[in-house]
C-alpha cells in the first residue's frame, strides 16, 4: 500500500513545503468555485428550454441525473482516496482496462471540453443577448472567450477572486431568475 495521502501528495517526506504555485483557497471557496461551475449557463439555458417543454416533470429527470452524477463520483472519489494518482478517471481506465482505455479516456474528455467550451461561449452570449439584443452574437461570444484566457492567465491568486465573483453573479442570476422558471410551470 503507498503512503501517499492527499496531506502529504509526495508521500516522501513529512516536511511542510510552500510552492510559488500553491494556492490558499479556504473551504468556502472551493465550495462556491464547484456552485460556480455546477450551475453555471447549461443550467439557465437547459433548464428553462426543459422546463418550456416538458413543465415540471422536468425535475425527474434532473433526479435521474444528479442520482447518476452522485454514483459515478462517489465511486471516483472511493478509488481515488484509495488509490491517489495525477489522471483521475482515466488513469482508473487504464488500470482496469488498459492502455487503450487510458489514452481513449484522455482524448473523449479533451474533446468533450472542447466541444463544451464552444457551447458554453455561446450559451453566454445567448444570455448576454437578452439585456443586450442589437449587439451580435461573436462580439459576446469572443469577449467572454478573452475573459477566460484572461482569468487563466491570472493564475491562483486571480483565479479565486474571479471565480468567486462569478459565482456569486450565477447565485444573484439564479434568485432573479426563480420567478421566470415558476411562471413557466403555472
Amino acid at each position: 500500500m503507498s503512503n501517499v495521502s492527499c496531506s502529504n501528495p509526495g508521500g516522501a517526506n513529512n516536511k511542510s513545503h510552500t510552492s510559488s504555485k500553491e494556492g490558499n483557497l479556504i473551504w468556502w471557496q472551493l465550495s462556491l468555485i464547484g456552485i460556480g461551475c455546477t450551475i453555471g449557463t447549461g443550467y439557465f439555458l437547459g433548464s428553462s428550454i426543459g422546463v418550456e417543454i416538458t413543465g415540471p416533470s422536468i425535475v425527474i429527470s434532473f433526479l435521474l441525473a444528479a442520482l447518476g452524477t452522485f454514483i459515478v463520483f462517489n465511486v471516483l472519489a472511493k478509488m481515488t482516496s484509495e488509490d491517489p494518482q495525477e489522471g483521475s478517471f482515466c488513469y482508473y481506465a487504464g488500470k482496469a482496462f488498459g492502455k487503450w482505455a487510458e489514452f481513449s479516456c484522455g482524448w473523449n474528455y479533451w474533446c468533450s471540453n472542447i466541444l463544451i467550451m464552444g457551447s458554453q461561449l455561446t450559451a453566454l452570449a445567448i444570455l448576454s443577448r437578452f439585456w443586450f439584443p442589437h449587439i451580435p452574437l461573436w462580439i459576446f461570444a469572443a469577449g467572454y472567450a478573452i475573459l477566460s484566457i484572461l482569468v487563466v492567465i491570472s493564475g491562483t491568486k486571480g483565479f479565486d477572486k474571479i471565480e468567486n465573483l462569478f459565482c456569486r453573479s450565477y447565485c444573484l442570476s439564479l434568485l432573479k431568475n426563480e420567478k421566470r422558471v415558476e411562471k413557466a410551470c403555472e
